[in-house]
This record gives structure tokens, C-alpha cells and sequence, in this order.
């Protein structure tokens, strides 16, 4: 059962959703798929094998399997991880598995942020570190594997002003090097900035994240050379 990967139970932990609430309710929902079978087994099972056709529940798999697949192979080839699995399950409208997660509470935003960044709900608010005085603030976005790079150049391009191409190879930077400088400010915008950073990825669903770090503490990575 997918939650009992080793990754799995944690990540709905920390958003907010109890594994073990998820094992019952999923053993629930199992007892009354049966109990539903029982009466018609015989004769939907005659069906599909005339028509020779997949299941429903065969094409909800299906689904979930080529998301999961299609975002590890956008990800610079990684092989699927059982979060990857846990995510296009989520994703799924027609999937009971699906069902069971988002009638437990568990908002997708809360999710990616677990998986992506290891905060647990509520934990994305609190996007503030010491930064102090004026002009010693920057903002660093982070990278993660499920925003989509259109949804990451539109916030740079929204929220930052920054024109396509700037937006583009902030957002390379971040890819690349697992987060990038998107600029310096006084303490008051940066604060306000990272605000709307939050609020946008929650309002996408998306685990877009900016923090915001001193600017004496950034260390470029070796794609900085895009941002001059």
C-alpha cells in the first residue's frame, strides 16, 4: 500500500492528514466497493469481456501512471518516487484514492509544500528569517519539481515586475542551482513581496515558495552568471 512508503506517511503527516485516518478510511471505502461488487460482479464482468474494453478503475491507473511518469521525466529523468504517485493520485478527479485525500482535508498546496520544501501546514506563512535593517534583504526562490515553469515566470512577471526574459532565467537559476536571487530590498517590501509569493501559490495550489535571506548569507550557484 502506497502508505506505507517510507515517504508517504510523513509528507500527509506534516499536511495536516493522519496516515492511519487514511488507512481507515480507505478500508471503508474498500468494504463497500465489495459489498456493491457482490451484486453485479457477474454482470459487468460479462460486459467488459464482450467489449473488451479497460475498467473505469483500469483508466483511473492509468492516468495516475503516465502523470506520475510524464512529471519524473520532466524532472531531469528521475524515476518515480512513491510521492510522485501519492501526487497524481491526488490529482486524479475520477479516483476514489483521490476522493478519500481531498475528503479528509488535505489541500494540494499543503501537500507540495510537504513534499517539496518539508514544512508542515501553516509552516508556509512563516516565510520571514532575521533580515533587518535596510537594503539587506533578498529574496530567494526556491525550486520544486511540480510548479509548472509558465507558473513560476508569471509570478516573477506579476509580482516582480521582471520582463519575460528576466523572468526566464530567474527561474533557470532556481532549476538549476535549487534556488535563485530574484532581487534586494528594503526589509518592509521584502516582506510584503514574500506575502504575495505565499498567497499566489496558494491561490494556484501550487508549492511556490520565496524566502527571504540576508544578503551577506547568498551563495550563487554555478548558473548565478544567468541573473547578471
Amino acid at each position: 500500500m502506497l502508505l506505507d512508503d517510507d515517504d508517504v506517511g510523513p509528507a500527509l503527516e506534516r499536511s495536516g492528514v493522519s496516515a492511519d485516518a487514511m488507512r481507515r478510511a480507505v478500508s471503508v471505502r474498500r468494504a463497500a466497493k465489495r459489498s456493491l461488487a457482490a451484486r453485479c460482479s457477474d454482470f459487468i464482468g460479462g460486459l467488459r469481456r464482450r467489449a473488451d474494453e479497460p475498467s473505469p478503475e483500469e483508466r483511473v491507473v492509468e492516468r495516475v501512471l503516465q502523470r506520475a511518469i510524464l512529471r519524473a521525466g520532466s524532472s531531469d529523468g528521475q524515476p518515480v518516487r512513491a510521492l510522485d504517485l501519492l501526487v497524481a493520485i491526488y490529482d486524479e478527479p475520477e479516483g476514489d484514492a483521490g476522493a478519500i485525500l481531498r475528503d479528509a482535508g488535505l489541500e494540494r498546496y499543503d501537500l507540495l509544500n510537504a513534499i517539496c520544501h518539508g514544512l508542515a501546514k501553516g509552516e508556509a506563512d512563516a516565510h520571514l528569517t532575521d533580515a533587518h535593517g535596510v537594503g539587506d534583504a533578498r529574496i530567494l526562490l526556491h525550486n520544486d519539481k511540480f510548479t509548472p515553469m509558465e507558473c513560476v515566470v508569471s509570478a516573477l512577471k506579476t509580482l516582480f515586475g521582471k520582463d519575460d526574459e528576466g523572468a526566464v532565467r530567474i527561474m533557470l537559476a532556481a532549476h538549476h542551482d535549487g534556488a535563485a536571487v530574484v532581487g534586494a530590498f528594503d526589509v518592509e517590501t521584502a516582506r510584503k513581496l514574500v506575502a504575495d509569493v505565499t498567497q499566489f501559490g496558494r491561490s494556484h495550489q501550487v508549492a511556490l515558495r520565496c524566502t527571504i535571506d540576508r544578503a551577506e548569507s547568498i551563495q550563487r550557484g554555478p548558473h548565478a552568471e544567468l541573473l547578471t
